[in-house]
Parts: structure tokens; C-alpha cells; sequence
């Protein structure tokens, strides 16, 4: 097979708002019971009108495809549902435009209203389009509330990873065997990342990442925060497929090392997995996501 570097490799993009809608208020809604809201939206409208959204508009402007019908995406019940404890002098609505202001959904309504639309792409340009304006946010948080802000925001990124992990559970055999496996057509994972495998069993997998998307990316435009957004939550993904699952790592890519080097393995000699024969999902939540 023909070795081609990451970043010259590219996956279907699918982009659908509501996963937008739902990162969004899961970060708005913790950040504003942490801070209050009345100062978090304050500081969310400051960071959407100051992003540089130049890349955004030309990466979004063609080469898509769009799904025939819109999504039936109800932003304001999703408001209503996920933020419950709102102030009284914050309505629904209020959050429902400040959501949609945000970019990129407010470049991506004006040009695919609420379409599903699909492209080949990087991992680089797909991963700019996912983080960079929460990566922005995150910045912004650190900034103004330090060490707290900065705990706050890990605090949000592993509730993602677990929320991603959609309850699936398994045995560590299946685990071992899904984590190295190729799936048949390219995605993020596998446009992102060239890895090299040194050693597997049943109960341990060592996995050398040589080339790492996510580590450029946030090396070129969020360097102090690029651990935090896209390393420090790995084991807490793999812990919530298997909680026998432990990870080692003691070097990586996004902190100038040579590579990042894995090692997750089993502490436990019998494997007491909620469902043994539970098989991963194509789209594997414990990867990067």
C-alpha cells in the first residue's frame, strides 16, 4: 500500500447543526452554572465577534454536498431541555440567538440553512471547523478565571468523551482488537493519525502515533491549550468502555516529543466486562474524536 503522510489524506466530512447545537449548550451550560451565565454570555458574544472566520468562509463556501431534505432541528426545544436552571432574565430565546450567532453554525445557517452536507476533507481543516472556536472560548475562560477555568474546562471535555461514548461497553479482548483495526472507509481517525503497532495481546496493546493531525493543528493555533483540548481526556474514553482499562504515556507529539507512546493494558486477570461480546461501533468513541 502506498504510504501517504496525513496531511495529505482526506475522509467524508459530514457536518450536521445539531451536534453543533449540542456541544455548544453542553460548554454554555456548564460554564454558566460554574461563572454564571450573565458573565459567560457576556464573554461567548465577545469571543464570536472577534473570530477570525476568514478560513471558515472559504472552506465552507463549495465543494459540498447537501442532503435533499433539512434536518428537523428544533434548537429552542433542545434549549429548554438542556438549560433548565436559566436565570429570569434569561430566556430561551436569548440563548437560541446567541447559539446561532456563534460561528460556525452562523456562517454554515446562512449558506445551508439546516442541511446535512458532506465533503472530502482534511483532518486538518475538519478539526479547525470542530475546535476552534471552543479551543478560542477555552483560551478565553483560562484567561479570565486561571486554574479554575482551566478545570472547569477539563471537566467539560470528559463529559463529551464520555457522553460520545453512547453506554457502549465491552470486554478488553474487544477492545484490544478495535482499537488497531482499519475500518473500510476512511474517517477522521484514520486521516489524522499514522500509527505504528509494537506489541498486542488479548489484555495489552502498545501503539506508537508517529503522525498526529490533532498535534499540528493545535500546535499551529492553540499551542498552550492543545494537551488540554485533545490528549487529556484519552484514558478517561478508553475507562469508559472498560473500567479495567488503564493507559501509559510518557511522551507526545502535541508536547514536542517524537512520537506519542501508548500503552493501555488491562489491571485486571479475569475480564469482568458488563458485556464481553459488546462489539464497537464503526465510528469507535474511543478514539479522538
Amino acid at each position: 500500500m502506498t504510504y501517504i503522510p496525513c496531511w495529505d489524506r482526506t475522509f467524508p466530512l459530514r457536518i450536521n447543526l445539531a451536534n453543533y447545537y449540542a456541544s455548544y449548550l453542553h460548554w454554555l451550560k456548564h460554564l454558566g452554572e460554574r461563572f454564571g451565565y450573565n458573565a459567560i454570555i457576556r464573554l461567548w458574544e465577545e469571543v464570536s465577534q472577534e473570530y477570525q472566520a476568514s478560513f471558515l468562509i472559504d472552506f465552507l463556501a463549495s465543494g459540498w454536498s447537501i442532503e435533499e431534505s433539512a434536518t428537523d432541528i428544533s434548537l429552542r426545544k433542545m434549549v429548554t431541555q438542556n438549560l433548565a436552571s436559566l436565570p429570569t432574565d434569561i430566556s430561551p430565546k436569548d440563548i437560541e440567538q446567541l447559539i446561532r450567532k456563534t460561528p460556525p453554525i452562523s456562517i454554515l445557517r446562512e449558506k445551508y440553512a439546516d442541511h446535512t452536507i458532506t465533503k472530502e476533507s482534511s483532518a486538518y481543516d475538519a478539526l479547525h471547523l470542530r475546535f476552534d472556536f471552543q479551543a478560542n472560548l477555552a483560551e478565553e475562560i483560562i484567561k479570565n478565571y486561571g486554574k479554575q477555568g482551566e478545570f472547569v474546562v477539563y471537566d467539560i471535555l470528559v463529559e463529551e468523551r464520555r457522553s460520545a461514548s453512547k453506554g457502549q461497553t465491552g470486554s478488553i479482548e474487544a477492545f484490544m482488537d478495535f482499537f488497531i483495526a482499519q475500518p473500510e472507509q476512511p474517517n477522521l481517525f484514520t486521516a489524522g493519525i499514522e500509527s505504528e503497532l509494537i506489541h498486542k495481546t488479548q489484555t495489552e496493546v502498545e501503539l506508537h502515533i508517529r503522525e498526529c493531525e490533532w498535534a499540528r493543528y493545535f500546535k499551529d493555533h492553540h499551542p498552550e491549550i492543545g494537551y488540554l483540548m485533545a490528549c487529556s481526556t484519552d484514558e478517561i474514553a478508553y475507562q469508559a468502555f472498560n473500567k479495567n482499562l488503564r493507559m501509559q504515556r510518557t511522551e507526545t507529539l502535541m508536547e514536542g516529543g517524537k512520537r506519542c507512546d501508548f500503552r493501555i493494558f488491562s489491571v485486571s486477570q479475569s475480564d469482568n466486562a458488563e458485556d464481553a461480546t459488546t462489539k464497537p461501533d464503526e465510528e469507535a468513541p474511543f478514539k479522538k474524536s
